[in-house]
């Protein structure tokens, strides 16, 4: 991958966030339901090793602003 396309990527994943944040919320609505999700208490991410940076920042956002360890 050039530097310019890894750059391309890397700018363009704000509007993918902003493409994707409701569907994955209404996903996760009907596999939960609103008081199971304001109850949980401990989350597990998996995924492959190429996942590790992503798992950890969501495990910080997980931890920092949900108060889910």
């Amino acid at each position: 991958m050039s530097v310019t396309a890894l750059r391309d990527q890397v700018f363009s994943l704000p509007q993918l966030i902003r493409d994707t944040t409701w569907q994955v919320e209404e996903r996760a609505r009907t596999a939960l339901s609103t008081p199971d999700i304001l109850n949980l208490r401990l989350v597990l991410i998996t995924g492959s090793g190429d996942s590790n940076i992503a798992a950890r920042a969501a495990q910080f956002a997980w931890q920092h602003l949900g108060g889910v360890p």
